[in-house]
């Protein structure tokens, strides 16, 4: 397979916003856990980043579910672990073309 990295791909514009939107949402639990982490003073604040870490957790983990993400990716980083992913999401764009495609009346 080629280097997914050297191609272009074309994503619909809600595809990019949810994207976006998740890396801004993501990006804001972090930013909450480290301040949490800075200002811990006590046991108490110490228990609260616990609870808040593992709700973000969950959260994470959530959102990885809804991704459709391949397990394996995860675990090896490999361009390669996403080819069933890529595959499903060109069948969608060519279904769309084929069925719903701008230049059809």
């Amino acid at each position: 397979m080629d280097d997914m990295r050297d191609k272009l791909y074309i994503v619909s514009g809600k595809t990019y916003l949810s994207h976006v939107n998740n890396e801004v949402h993501l990006y804001g639990l972090l930013h909450q856990l480290a301040s949490l982490a800075r200002h811990i003073k006590d046991g108490q604040d110490f228990l609260h980043l616990v609870e808040t870490a593992t709700r973000y957790g969950e959260i994470a983990e959530k959102k990885l579910r809804g991704s459709n993400i391949p397990g394996q990716y995860l675990a090896s980083g490999d361009p390669q672990d996403l080819q069933s992913l890529l595959d499903k999401e060109l069948d969608e764009v060519e279904a769309f073309i084929e069925e719903d495609g701008p230049w059809e009346n």
